[in-house]
C-alpha cells in the first residue's frame, strides 16, 4: 500500500501476487478493481511478478477484485474497504487447455496446427507419468524447469521465465523405477488428466509419450499379442488427450534394438507388428540406440539418432537428425543424448549442440542424469540446461534448414579462430553469416 509516484491525481496501491497450482506467479495475469458502491473501476497490470491496481484515493468502501489468466477460471475477490487492504495473494483454478497439435508437413520440422513454426526444447522425465498415477503433485516439478528471471542492473530478479517446451516421460519401465501398467487399474484413464496437467500449466508443455521400455522384463509382456493388445488399449485414450489437450506425440519404443537380456537389453518389441496411430495424433515408429537410424518405415516423425556418449556427439545432435530427416521427408530430432551433470559437465557443449540441432533438425531434447527419475534438477544440471536452451533460442527462426538444398557445411570457414581441431561449422545457404554455426570439439571438462 502507499502512494504511487508520478501522476497527476493521487491513488492508492493495492498489490497481489498471483498464483495458480504451483508456487510460481501467474505472470500472465490481469485484473480489473471494481468499487461496489459506484460504477467505477480500474484495470490492474502485472509489474515485477505481482499485480498492481491503482485507484484513485478518494474511494473507500468495499470492492472486487476480478483476477483472469488464460487457462484459468476467474478469480472474484471480495474486499471489504479498499482503503485498508493489505498486500495479498489470489489463487487461481486452472481449466481445460487446449494446445494446438504438432503436425508434421512433410519437410524437417513440426509445425503447429495454427501454422506456425515450433521447435522441440525438450527435457526427459522419464518417471513423471509413475509420479502422477502415484498421486505426486506435479506442479513443484514443473515449476522447478522455469529459468530464473534476470537481474537488471538495480540488483532486481525480474519474474521466471519458461524453459523446455516438451517433456519426454516413460510408459512402463522395469531398469530405473517401476511401472508396469498391470499394477494401476486406472493407468489407461489417467494419461488425458496427466496430459492436461502438462498443458494448463502456465509454460503450457508437450508430452511424448514413449509407450514401450524395458518390455523383455514383464513376464508375459515380453510377448507380441499382449503388447498389441496394450497398444490397442492406448490408442482411444490417446485420441482423447489429444482431443482435450492437444500437446501429445507419442513413441512406440525406447531403443528397439536393445533387445538382448544378456547383455541387460531388454526394449525389444516386433515394431513391424504395430500400425500407425490414426491421425491427427502424430507419432514416431521408435528409437534405436547406439546412434542407430530409427526404427523404420518413419511414421509421422523420428526419434534419434540418440547420441548418448558418442564420438563427437555434440554436433551429431543436429547434423545426423537433418540426415535422417532429408531421407525420410518427416521431422526428425534427437530425443536423447549424452547426460549432463555425470557425462558431459561443460556448458559449450550444451551451448553448441543445442544452436546446431535447431538449425538442421526439428530440435533436441536435454538429458541429465536426475532427469530420468523425474527429480528436482541440481544447481549443474541446471546450468547445462540454461545453456542448451540459450543455443537453441540463439538460432533465428528463419535460419532453420528446411531440406537439403538449404544445408551448407562451409569448410573454408572451419579452425579458424584458433586452429581448434574437430571444429565444425554449418550454416543455411539463404543467410549464411547470420545462420553460422559454429560446434566446437570435445575439450577437457
Amino acid at each position: 500500500m502507499g502512494l504511487p509516484p508520478g501522476g497527476s491525481q493521487p491513488k492508492r496501491l493495492l498489490v497481489t501476487t498471483v498464483r495458480g497450482e504451483g508456487s510460481a506467479p501467474l505472470l500472465t495475469a490481469t485484473g480489473e478493481l471494481h468499487l461496489t458502491a459506484k460504477p467505477e473501476s480500474v484495470h490492474c497490470a502485472m509489474r515485477e511478478a505481482r499485480l498492481e491496481c491503482q485507484f484513485p484515493i478518494a474511494w473507500r468502501g468495499a470492492a472486487t477484485l476480478l483476477v483472469e489468466a488464460p487457462g484459468y477460471q476467474v478469480a472474484s475477490v471480495p474486499i471489504a474497504d479498499v482503503w485498508v487492504a493489505e498486500q495479498g495473494e489470489v489463487r487461481l483454478q486452472s481449466t481445460n487447455v487446449t494446445l494446438p497439435r504438432l503436425v508434421s508437413t512433410g519437410g524437417a520440422q513440426f509445425q503447429l496446427e495454427t501454422g506456425e513454426p515450433f521447435v522441440i526444447k525438450g527435457i526427459t522425465h522419464f518417471q513423471l507419468y509413475q509420479k502422477f498415477l502415484a498421486g505426486e503433485d506435479l506442479t513443484l516439478y514443473l515449476d522447478d524447469l522455469m529459468r530464473p528471471g534476470v537481474v537488471d542492473a538495480n540488483g532486481v530478479r525480474g519474474p521466471p521465465t519458461c524453459g523446455p517446451n516438451l517433456l519426454r516421460v516413460f510408459g512402463m519401465a522395469v531398469n530405473l523405477f517401476h511401472l508396469d501398467p498391470r499394477e494401476h487399474a486406472d493407468y489407461y484413464e489417467k494419461i488425458p488428466p496427466f496430459t492436461q496437467k502438462l498443458a494448463s500449466h502456465q509454460c503450457r508443455y508437450y508430452v511424448e509419450f514413449v509407450a514401450f521400455a524395458d518390455s523383455l522384463l514383464m513376464g508375459e509382456w515380453a510377448n507380441t499379442t499382449p503388447q498389441l493388445a496394450h497398444w490397442d488399449r492406448l490408442q482411444p485414450v490417446f485420441a482423447q488427450a489429444l482431443t482435450e489437450s492437444g500437446n501429445l506425440l507419442v513413441e512406440l519404443v525406447n531403443e528397439n534394438d536393445a533387445g538382448n537380456p544378456a547383455q541387460g537389453q531388454v526394449n525389444w518389441i516386433d515394431t513391424d507388428r504395430f500400425p500407425m496411430p490414426a491421425a491427427p495424433l502424430c507419432a514416431a515408429h521408435g528409437s534405436n540406440g547406439g546412434g542407430g537410424i530409427p526404427v523404420r518405415p518413419p511414421w509421422c516423425y523420428e526419434t534419434g539418432p540418440h547420441t548418448n556418449d558418442s564420438y563427437e556427439w555434440p554436433r551429431k545432435v543436429g547434423h545426423n537428425a537433418g540426415e535422417l530427416s532429408w531421407d525420410s521427408r518427416v521431422p526428425a530430432y534427437a530425443n536423447e543424448n549424452t547426460r549432463a551433470a555425470d557425462r558431459f559437465y561443460n556448458a559449450i557443449w550444451a551451448f553448441d549442440a543445442a544452436r546446431g540441432c535447431a538449425l538442421l533438425s526439428a530440435g533436441c531434447t536435454f538429458h541429465c542424469a536426475g532427469c530420468r527419475f523425474s527429480q528436482l534438477l541440481t544447481p549443474l544440471e541446471k546450468d547445462m540446461l540454461w545453456a542448451w536452451l540459450d543455443g537453441i533460442e540463439s538460432l533465428p527462426l528463419s535460419c532453420q534448414v528446411r531440406g537439403q538444398a538449404q544445408y551448407r557445411h562451409p569448410i573454408e570457414w572451419e579452425e579458424t579462430d584458433g586452429a581448434i581441431t574437430g571444429e565444425r561449422v554449418y550454416t543455411n545457404a539463404n543467410d549464411p553469416v547470420t545462420c553460422k554455426t559454429r560446434i566446437r570439439p570435445p575439450l577437457p571438462h
